[in-house]
């Protein structure tokens, strides 16, 4: 069903720039994997995926479930498929677990224009470049199953015809990714919360 979207939440990566498991950092009154699976249920998504690593199955949590990526070490992609692997032949919105600027205002705006004309994929396109969340179809989300890595949807997209992508503006700055602590420090402060 193309209008039915799952959204896939990532949260197995191995965190090896922050040196520590980042998903489970506090932020606020929840971690930084919490905030972004709260942020997806609270919006009109279908239904939200975690993906976890073996490690780090959260307690179950609101209206979203968990699907473990047993081989996280191969790559953002694995963590993809296991997302869809438990979504099924659907449409997904691909959240990152370590960009807590995606709200759920953003999340919103991106499911509006793709309900209305949905396409090959969806990117955002923010004041300062593309960036997540991407919507893919179920033709293409069930085509990276032959996909191996970490870059493998961006070359996709860049690759594929513009009228098969929808840009959807977002009008603000692109959210950034905590990789590091000072990412963590800074994204803590944007949002008025005390880094731990």
């Amino acid at each position: 069903m193309i209008d039915h979207v799952t959204g896939i939440v990532l949260g197995a990566g191995d965190s090896t720039r922050m040196g520590g498991r980042k998903q489970q950092l506090e932020f606020g009154n929840t971690t930084l994997l919490g905030w972004a699976v709260r942020q997806a249920e609270a919006s009109s998504l279908d239904e939200v995926v975690i993906v976890t690593s073996p490690d780090d199955v959260p307690p179950p949590h609101g209206r979203a479930r968990t699907a473990v990526n047993d081989q996280p070490s191969r790559g953002s992609v694995s963590s993809l498929m296991a997302g869809v692997e438990a979504a099924g032949a659907v449409a997904v919105m691909v959240l990152l677990g370590d960009m807590p600027g995606v709200s759920t205002a953003t999340i919103e705006n991106m499911l509006e224009p793709w309900r209305a004309d949905p396409r090959w994929a969806a990117v955002a396109h923010y004041h300062d470049g593309l960036g997540h969340p991407l919507i893919l179809s179920p033709f293409l989300a069930a085509s990276l199953a032959t996909k191996k890595g970490d870059k493998v949807l961006w070359p996709l997209l860049e690759s594929a015809p513009d009228s098969e992508v929808l840009f959807v503006d977002i009008n603000q700055p692109r959210p950034m990714d905590v990789n590091t602590h000072d990412d963590y420090v800074l994204a803590c402060q944007q949002l008025g919360f005390e880094p731990k």
